[in-house]
């Protein structure tokens, strides 16, 4: 006989339900280096989630388990993307540290540290790598090898990133203002909605509540 069957299942909340899905967002850290952060950030987010939330408890110790092996395997796979002077890499070896990748290793390793041992070395090199990369008038970008000219939109979104690293991580509040002023000097050029926000949560960190009400607008 062909028997159908069903199972109900009755939440008492939303989160309770995104709590037995999270067995879906485990990966295992793989790819180059701005594929191994991303492949491992949602371990971190999921042990995050459990650590923080009233519903985190729903979420199986062996999913947790699970999630903080592959953050470790993915802080050590990072490791081997740094590159002799502090930055991180895509791939590793001699390849050119890239200035955006590591303010994104930078943000990672902040969020790891309550779960993995975090060599501070490791930290304090790329925080100075990222601070040396900023031009005089503020700004941050990345010119590649290949290039003859720098990209202007490339520019933006680089230095709006890295600004809101900055303030998310108090790296350093001089580099911070010369960051916000260069970018306050091109509010009228800055049409993308992620650099705009970027850019209101950085300037509320720093305190300057006119440029975030006044880029909150414009978003």
């Amino acid at each position: 006989i062909d028997t159908r069957r069903a199972t109900l299942k009755i939440y008492p909340n939303l989160l309770s339900h995104v709590a037995e899905s999270v067995e879906g967002l485990l990966q295992r850290p793989h790819g180059c280096g701005e594929q191994t952060l991303s492949s491992t950030y949602p371990n971190l987010m999921i042990l995050k989630f459990r650590s923080k939330s009233k519903s985190g408890s729903d979420i199986a110790g062996s999913v947790a388990k699970q999630a903080l092996k592959n953050l470790q395997k993915g802080y050590e796979k990072l490791l081997g993307y740094q590159g002799a002077d502090g930055g991180f890499t895509y791939w590793g070896g001699n390849s050119q540290s890239d200035t955006a990748l590591t303010a994104y290793a930078l943000r990672f390793l902040a969020d790891a540290e309550p779960f993995v041992e975090v060599d501070e070395k490791v930290v304090a090199k790329a925080a100075a790598y990222l601070l040396k990369q900023q031009n005089s008038d503020g700004s941050f970008t990345q010119k590649y090898s290949w290039e003859t000219t720098e990209n202007p939109q490339r520019i933006t979104m680089i230095t709006t990133y890295i600004t809101r690293t900055l303030s998310m991580l108090k790296l350093s509040k001089p580099n911070l203002n010369k960051a916000l002023a260069y970018l306050k000097l091109r509010n009228e050029e800055i049409d993308e909605p992620y650099a705009i926000a970027l850019y209101a949560l950085a300037s509320k960190d720093a305190g300057n509540v006119t440029d975030f009400e006044a880029a909150t607008e414009k978003l």
